[in-house]
């Protein structure tokens, strides 16, 4: 049969519970950061277990038992003959000090809530070994099903000129030098020139976009009269 105690604590002054029993179950520690258990059998005393949190539970005979804690507090515990579950269905949180392995096989897997929050994860090395028969799922990315043409755009030297305006539900975008006159194109933003350009088309030349389609392009030359031509895939 299972017996409920509560004892009063003064810190790091030990008592002695001379109570009989096989279990030792912590339920409360009343505030305490540990409890300090010694079991007493036959006027031995046992291995002191320091620090024990809440829910702990050790299976040993006893005559008695030394408690003892670092703060004033009351602590609440079972010393029994039988076997003692606390089933913590008020939500209360277990603390095991420690290192815990979790030996579930692969058909007892432990379900994990991450609550919607941010989960980071540092390694220097992460695989990822699903087999053929287990794909991850991906997301499909969006594709363009309406094509627009725009008409070559006159482009000269200098200040850059608007090739094609942008359009939000515009997916790609493709632009040619059509240029007759062997200049060369810069493609880019409003601020684009010929010295700061990452994108520099020759005469017939195409640069395909998907990662800006929807932005406003622009365009200058190194000779004026050039000409750019521009199409565009929407949703």
């Amino acid at each position: 049969m299972a017996s409920y105690y509560k004892f009063s604590l003064k810190a790091n002054q030990a008592i002695q519970v001379p109570i009989s029993g096989k279990v030792i179950l912590v339920d409360d520690l009343g505030g305490a950061p540990g409890l300090d258990i010694t079991p007493i059998y036959q006027g031995a005393a046992g291995i002191t277990m320091p620090k024990r949190q809440t829910a702990f539970k050790a299976w040993v005979d006893y005559d008695a038992v030394t408690l003892s804690a670092s703060v004033d507090c009351t602590v609440a515990l079972f010393l029994s003959m039988s076997d003692v579950t606390l089933g913590f269905t008020n939500g209360s949180s277990i603390n095991v000090q420690g290192q815990v392995t979790v030996a579930n096989g692969a058909g007892a897997r432990v379900p994990v809530d991450i609550g919607g929050g941010a989960v980071n994860v540092t390694a220097s090395n992460v695989t990822i070994g699903n087999t053929a028969a287990q794909p991850i799922p991906v997301a499909a990315v969006p594709q363009g099903t309406t094509l627009g043409h725009v008409n070559p755009v006159a482009i000269n030297t200098g200040a850059a000129q608007l090739a094609l305006a942008g359009t939000a539900t515009r997916r790609s975008a493709r632009f040619r030098n059509a240029s007759t006159n062997g200049a060369n194109i810069a493609l880019g933003g409003a601020g684009v020139t010929m010295a700061n350009a990452v994108i520099i088309l020759a005469p017939g030349e195409v640069w395909d976009e998907t990662n800006a389609a929807a932005a406003d392009w622009y365009a200058t030359s190194d000779i004026n009269g050039a000409s750019v031509a521009a199409m565009g895939a929407s949703a």
